[in-house]
């Protein structure tokens, strides 16, 4: 699926009974959940098994923290909650500074988690409170005796809420934070330190090795240690499945640090969920025991992020031990990945409008009159025309600035450019291709001409995005910030003829390539990091050189979140949709994909894909719902039309329960038979049998290719 992604929803099913799971009949602990998100999957993962046995009434979530900066970090967590239907809980972030090292941190899948056309969230870094200031509120509304803390990061948060004042910063709260935890919080479990060995630096003692010390030495309540040795023998996640709706999916999939690596759901290991297993069911889960914990111990840490632990039959410190004459590793692997992969109890919502998967933004460049530059993948990121000196059709025939009658967008190198509103951050949460088709008009020696660039003015050298003709040179300059720079001479892409660019950044294998009308010209191996700017995107422009402006011509532009292969880019001829758009006098907006011109609630894509207004019949051409029999069980049945031949489009038979949501495949049922010219019929069958304790819906899902 390379560009729009258009959803049709159909209902079906019975009248259907609801039961839910059932709920313990003991006080289940109010739970705040500190974490290093960002930094391993991990973090999701014991996320999603915390959600699950709140799903369960083992636990009740009421606050989260992020000792983890970044831009996306708290929108990351709030997807994650809102897909589990609590899109309510409060997430506070940590104060950059006090000792907290970011150096192993990461944004593989939290700009990901955070793009709102993906998953649906609200909460953001800028609108989140300060984390002290939360936890003491939380602890403060709380009854007391029933919270518990469980961490999986840097402890630098419980550190300072734990050093903080009556009335801090003027929050009315009485109590300082020692006797807020002593009132409120009966255990604190933390995945931290090493149990096995005295020497072994562990990566979240080293976080903040001063705030580990702190909080071990004057904590005042009893606190467990889930150590590295237990989570790292137990390898979940390779168990997820439908990543581009599942958040916890689409983690596995987009961190490199999995058995698969990134692109694909792997196994990683459990530090994190053994600690909120500990932190919700203690030792035993169904009468069984999972672990258990040690003799009092008084527990310290050194400098470099080593364990010290001492017996010491007065102490409240603890730390968990394993052993597979209790339940075997193979064992609570199957518990915890049982967990993550639940489906919620009431899910949240999915995106207004359902993610285009694979197209970011695609501008076409042939409205050929106006001020706009519509985005067709569906996303809305359109683009506004700057300073064109004449936006009226043809103008750019005559002049050096405006529309072409030959469907371009000419520039004349001073100050036009196109401004669109697509984040550069959404552009390398994974893997990325950039294509333009553009036509150079000036000489080889003129100074920097970005094909594009970033919005940010002032120059930043965080916030550099450019892909353009190099100094004074014919080469061509690509600058990402913080993850590359390269030169590449003789392209031949600035020789007065329209040429296709693409550049490619393949996540899996760390690799940039470029590709001059399908041709490679380049490879540049070991590229790694993430932009993580705040600009948008800029189309023949960047933001803070006023200099810096593309003279010459653009066909079209996309940008793709996945590393296309050259069989993958578009081409410059027009698509059999376009093609069926303007056979109806479709233009401008009213000829995009997602548009309903003749108001009759089907998208001109859904129109094309199942024939409406090409074969007699109708919306009756729409897919039918019906119930199929086998072996005395009821499936859910979906029967449509679609075309055949060189379409450019892919049909996608999908079925799922809940929200809803589509998880399962269609099973096609015989094969396709002939239909009016041009099209075939064909049935798919759910997977699932309809039964009355799960309602079950299908949908056919349709895309450009």
């Amino acid at each position: 699926m390379k560009t729009f992604l258009q959803f049709l929803r159909l209902l079906a099913g019975l009248a259907l009974a609801a039961t839910g799971l059932a709920k313990s009949e003991t006080t289940v602990p109010s739970i705040i959940f500190d974490t290093d998100f960002r930094s391993d999957c991990d973090d999701v993962g014991s996320l999603a098994a915390l959600h699950a046995l709140q799903d369960q009434g083992k636990a009740n979530l009421i606050g989260a923290i992020a000792t983890t900066t970044g831009n996306f970090v708290v929108g990351a967590i709030d997807a994650m909650n809102t897909y589990y239907g609590r899109a309510d809980i409060p997430i506070g972030i940590i104060v950059a500074g006090g000792g907290l090292n970011t150096t192993r941190n990461s944004d593989e899948y939290a700009p990901v988690l955070a793009n709102t056309w993906r998953f649906v969230s609200d909460q953001t870094n800028v609108t989140a409170p300060i984390s002290t200031g939360l936890y003491r509120q939380l602890l403060h509304n709380a009854a007391d005796g029933s919270v518990k803390i469980v961490v999986v990061g840097a402890q630098t948060a419980i550190n300072r809420l734990m050093e903080s004042t009556a009335n801090q910063d003027g929050d009315g709260i009485g109590q300082t934070g020692q006797q807020l935890i002593a009132a409120k919080v009966t255990e604190l479990v933390i995945m931290g330190g090493h149990f096995k060995s005295a020497t072994f630096p562990e990566f979240n003692i080293t976080l903040d090795a001063v705030a580990a010390q702190q909080v071990a030495r004057h904590w005042p309540t009893r606190i467990v240690y889930s150590g590295y040795e237990i989570g790292d023998a137990i390898l979940t996640g390779g168990a997820l499945t439908n990543p581009e709706r599942n958040p916890v999916a689409k983690a596995y999939e987009a961190y490199s640090g999995t058995a698969g690596g990134a692109g694909v759901i792997g196994d990683r290991r459990s530090w994190d969920q053994t600690a909120v297993l500990h932190a919700v069911l203690g030792t035993t889960w169904n009468d069984r025991q999972l672990w258990q914990l040690s003799e009092p111990h008084i527990i310290d840490f050194a400098a470099n992020g080593a364990t010290i632990a001492t017996p010491s039959p007065g102490a409240n410190r603890y730390f968990i031990i394993q052993s597979d004459a209790l339940m075997t590793n193979a064992e609570i692997e199957s518990v915890i990945s049982g967990l993550m992969t639940a489906e919620p109890e009431n899910p949240g919502p999915l995106p207004e409008v359902p993610v285009p998967i694979g197209t970011l933004a695609h501008w076409r460049f042939n409205e050929g009159v106006g001020s706009t530059a519509a985005d067709v993948s569906g996303r809305g990121h359109g683009g506004t025309l700057k300073n064109i000196a004449n936006p009226s059709a043809g103008a750019g025939d005559t002049t050096t600035s405006g529309w072409t009658s030959g469907g371009r967008l000419r520039f004349d190198g001073t100050n036009d450019h196109v401004e669109t509103s697509l984040p550069l951050s959404q552009i390398r949460p994974a893997s990325f291709t950039l294509e333009a088709v553009v036509k150079y008009d000036g000489p080889a020696n003129r100074g920097w001409t970005p094909i594009f660039g970033s919005s940010h003015n002032p120059y930043s050298a965080g916030e550099i995005f450019f892909v353009g003709k190099n100094n004074g040179t014919d080469g061509l300059n690509i600058n990402f910030a913080g993850m590359t720079q390269v030169n590449i001479a003789n392209t031949g892409l600035f020789n007065g003829q329209e040429h296709h660019l693409a550049i490619v950044f393949d996540v899996t294998v760390s690799e940039l390539r470029v590709y001059v009308d399908n041709v490679l010209k380049h490879t540049r191996p070991n590229v790694t990091g993430s932009f993580v700017g705040t600009s948008n995107l800029l189309i023949g422009a960047t933001g803070h050189g006023i200099n810096e402006r593309w003279l010459g011509w653009f066909g079209q532009v996309r940008v793709s979140d996945d590393a296309l292969a050259p069989s993958d880019f578009f081409g410059m001829n027009p698509t059999a949709f376009e093609i069926w758009a303007t056979d109806r006098e479709l233009a401008g907006q009213d000829a995009l994909p997602d548009k309903d011109p003749d108001g009759n609630g089907v998208s001109n894509l859904l129109e094309f894909a199942f024939g409406i207004g090409d074969l007699p019949g109708g919306l009756d051409l729409l897919p039918q719902p019906n119930m199929e029999i086998i072996n005395d069980s009821l499936f859910l049945t979906l029967g449509f039309r679609r075309r055949t031949g060189n379409a450019g489009i892919s049909y996608f038979p999908e079925f799922g329960n809940l929200s809803p949501r589509f998880g399962d495949t269609g099973l096609q049922v015989g094969g396709a038979a002939p239909s009016q010219e041009g099209f075939e019929y064909v049935t798919y069958r759910d997977v699932v049998e309809v039964s009355s304790s799960a309602r079950r819906f299908g949908r056919i899902r349709v895309a450009n290719n």
